[in-house]
This record gives structure tokens, C-alpha cells and sequence, in this order.
């Protein structure tokens, strides 16, 4: 991915706890998110496909996301340790943060750890609903899916489940087009890199984790 190398053009890094699926489990969703850059979702491939849990003031430590990775295998046990999809959703980020002109597009999962979350000193905001990201939505395209779906070419994504995922620390900054009159494509335009991580335990025929 190509980036703007001056640095009065970036942004602050904003830190994120996020789940990130193994790549073998979303085969599906990253066929999907091709479908929605052909749509017209100039942001499908803008961010990584993780699901955003927490906005943090700093990263975890590994033995804080070792807790939430066994905290979130505890509620997959009802689905023999899968993760599901459902619908997808658009979510937006609260006032006053880097991202708050954006919002994310992708399919809801059937789990939330907000209030466990909230416990913890470092994180600013919890996700209520966490949802993979399959597309950035900029200021000019929030009504993108109100559109296509009047249309009625909307992409469908079908729903899935996976088991093996990361809990990681995710660092991302945006980048200005350097242009004033064409900031608004930092919505499009970003650099990451993921932290401390580690693998949500192993599901064992519904037994809880040690």
C-alpha cells in the first residue's frame, strides 16, 4: 500500500483492540468485499478485516488480551465455539475521536464484550456491537447503501461462522491526499500496524478454558 511520505500530512494513530479471523476462515468475506469495491465502496480495501471491539487510549498488554480472548471463547461455547455472522451494519465512532467523520460497513457478529471492556482503565470507547469491516465509509458516501439498496443491487454477503481467531492490538493512522480541498479522501488513505496478540484458546467440546 502505498502512503504519503510527508509527515505534516498524517493524522494521530488511534489504537484499537480488534478480532482478526484467520485468513482460511473468510474466504467468503473477502470475496465479498471485491463485490462491494465494484459497487462503488471506494473504501473495501482501505482497512484491515478485523472487527473493531475497543478504541483504546493505549495498547493492551498481553496478559489484558489473553482475558478478553478467553472471555469472548466463553461466549462461542453456545455455538460450539463458533463465531457468527448476522446482517450487515453500518457503525460510526463517538465525538471527538480521529474517525469520527467515518463509519464501518461489514456483517454484525453474534457476541459483545462492551461492558467486560468498559472495565478496563485504557479503553475510551467499546464497540456495542462488533462487526468486520468490509468497507470504510468517507463523508461523501454514508448513503452509499441506501442507494444501491433502492436500486436493488446491493451486495448479500450469506452468513458464516469461524473458530480460530487473534485478539490484537491494531495502530492506524490516517493520511490527507495533500490537497485542503481533498482531505476528505483520508477516509480512504491509511497505514496499520498490529501489536501484541495472541490466539483465542482452542474450543474443546464446549469446555471452558483454563
Amino acid at each position: 500500500m502505498k502512503t504519503h511520505k510527508n509527515p505534516a500530512l498524517k493524522k494521530p494513530a488511534a489504537e484499537f483492540l480488534v478480532l482478526l479471523p484467520h485468513r482460511d476462515c473468510i474466504k467468503t468475506f473477502e470475496n465479498f468485499r471485491q463485490t462491494l469495491f465494484a459497487a462503488g465502496f471506494c473504501g473495501a480495501y482501505s482497512f484491515p478485516p478485523v472487527a473493531l471491539l475497543a478504541l483504546l487510549s493505549d495498547p493492551l498488554n498481553i496478559d489484558e488480551i489473553r482475558f478478553f480472548a478467553g472471555e469472548i471463547r466463553n461466549l462461542s461455547l453456545k455455538n460450539e465455539g463458533k463465531l457468527k455472522t448476522t446482517g450487515c451494519v453500518q457503525s460510526g465512532f463517538p465525538n471527538n475521536t480521529l474517525f469520527e467523520a467515518c463509519a464501518f460497513y461489514g456483517p454484525a457478529l453474534d457476541f459483545t464484550v462492551a461492558e467486560t471492556l468498559r472495565v478496563n482503565k485504557k479503553v475510551i470507547h467499546a464497540f456495542p456491537v462488533p462487526l468486520l469491516c468490509a468497507s470504510v465509509l468517507g463523508p461523501d458516501d454514508t448513503h452509499i447503501i441506501e442507494k444501491i439498496s433502492a436500486l436493488n443491487c446491493a451486495p448479500i454477503l450469506e452468513p458464516f461462522s469461524f473458530r480460530a481467531a487473534q485478539l490484537a492490538n491494531l495502530s492506524i493512522r490516517q493520511f490527507y491526499s495533500g490537497r485542503e480541498a481533498n482531505r476528505n479522501t483520508a477516509a480512504y488513505s491509511y497505514e496499520w500496524r498490529f501489536g501484541s496478540s495472541c490466539w483465542l484458546p482452542a474450543y474443546k467440546n464446549g469446555k471452558k478454558p483454563k
